[in-house]
């Protein structure tokens, strides 16, 4: 797993003893010019900012529609934006479920992150985290793999928020590379949440157990994924 320098990687990291691992998260200040939050950029939208603020849990006007012709999972409850829009790329026996009123609400949030992130593009490289439990949906996981993320990805820059995500007994970790150019939408400051779009092609190009300081009996897999170039 190659890790970039301080200039041009999301956290400070120090090999404390072989594969073991330290954080720090970044200073923001010192890279203030292109981690700007969208509700300050004055190239978005006022629906363009709604939207993203829809899809997220944590902003400070909150917008979560509460009133769906389905009952909530438990889980849904903090971002059923979230969940619903990426439901309906994932099955679209979900998105024919919904009434007419709801598909249209559902189409005018996507239509909008799409266009704020394709106002998106990165000045630097460096390298986003995204926790998850389980890798039961991908096939064949090893160097070389390609999939394709039918919903817009999450990552954040924090290795640590990222951690939070995985399983404690068995923590996976993805670890993209970002790229000059590429679109990826930076949101805030809360949860140094990143945001790429729908239907982004991966591949695997690494992959590594390290131990995280947070959780020194368990090791955490590393999956190092690129934008997969055809």
């Amino acid at each position: 797993m190659k890790y970039l320098s301080k200039e041009e990687t999301a956290l400070d990291k120090t090999s404390l003893s072989g594969n073991i691992v330290s954080e720090k998260p970044r200073i923001f200040d010192e890279y203030s010019t292109f981690f700007i939050p969208y509700t300050d950029r004055k190239d978005l939208t006022p629906s363009e900012k709604t939207c993203v603020g829809n899809y997220q849990d944590v902003h400070f006007w909150n917008t979560q529609k509460r009133n769906w012709s389905f009952k909530l999972p438990k889980h849904w409850e903090t971002k059923p934006w979230c969940y619903a829009i990426n439901s309906c790329f994932r099955d679209g026996a979900f998105y024919d479920l919904l009434i007419d009123e709801e598909k249209e609400l559902i189409d005018f949030n996507i239509q909008n992150l799409r266009s704020a992130i394709l106002k998106s593009k990165s000045d630097r490289e460096y390298f986003v985290y995204r926790g998850v439990t389980d890798i039961n949906w991908l096939k064949n996981p090893k160097v070389g793999t390609t999939y394709t993320d039918k919903g817009f990805g999450s990552f954040t820059l924090d290795f640590n928020r990222a951690y939070q995500y995985t399983d404690i007994e068995n923590p996976i970790i993805f670890q993209l590379k970002i790229e000059k150019g590429m679109n990826v939408l930076f949101i805030d400051r809360a949860e140094c949440e990143m945001l790429r779009l729908n239907n982004s092609e991966y591949i695997i190009t690494d992959i590594e157990k390290i131990f995280f300081k947070k959780n020194l009996n368990k090791e955490t897999t590393v999956y190092s994924i690129e934008i997969f170039k055809k």
